[in-house]
């Protein structure tokens, strides 16, 4: 997907900006870099200006973002974007085929899954999640050379999920809590405990935080 078409849509749920739709012919965007103001010493990043040309309707939905007070002014959506672009490896989607690394994604609602999800007992949703985990493996999803199993590179798989919007995931020692999830509780255990080859101890709060200890 063009950066151009990228930043013809946005979603405002939770301050993501995903682009969908395809590139209008009158649709423009020019990139020029150049380094903004003195030299910079050592100890600060350097800076870079962008000039965009965006059609009215695109600048009206920028002002519309600072209306709302959803973001600060014009240039924060626009660093948004890029970054969920570069975040979700846009740059490899095309119309109506999303991907992230070597999978296909899509996007669906919450609903749907919980829909999905009802149909199943707590014993056989685990179940689905195991074989799920395996087979993600199976098929070398990961970075060859990762050991899920290894406890330094827990944060690698909590960031994909995390990523694909799952929830919040925060690793601290042999703790892990997952909060504001979008799948099932047990379904997060059952897959996690999978791709790591271990059992956690799990409890749930009343607001929905799920806590696995080992």
């Amino acid at each position: 997907m063009e950066l151009t078409s990228f930043l013809k849509y946005a979603l405002l749920n939770r301050g993501f900006l995903l682009v969908l739709i395809n590139q209008e012919k009158h649709d423009q965007l020019t990139l020029d870099s150049k380094q903004r103001g003195p030299k910079l010493s050592k100890t600060k990043k350097p800076q870079y200006e962008v000039t965009v040309r965006l059609d009215r309707n695109l600048y009206n939905y920028l002002k519309f973002l600072e209306n709302i007070k959803r973001v600060e002014s014009k240039e924060e959506a626009i660093v948004a974007a890029l970054r969920i672009f570069k975040k979700l490896n846009m740059q490899d989607w095309f119309p109506n085929v999303y991907r992230i690394g070597q999978e296909r994604v899509i996007i669906t609602t919450v609903g749907i899954m919980d829909d999905l999800f009802s149909t199943l007992n707590e014993e056989e949703l685990y179940a689905v999640s195991q074989g799920i985990a395996m087979n993600r493996k199976a098929l070398d999803v990961f970075d060859h050379e990762l050991d899920p199993s290894l406890k330094d590179n827990w944060r690698v798989i909590l960031n994909e999920m995390a990523n694909f919007g799952w929830g919040k995931f925060t690793l601290k020692d042999n703790k892990i809590v997952a909060e504001q999830l979008a799948l099932h509780p047990v379904f997060i255990q059952g897959y996690l405990e999978s791709i790591f080859r271990v059992n956690f101890n799990a409890t749930l709060d009343d607001d929905g935080t799920l806590t696995l200890e080992q």
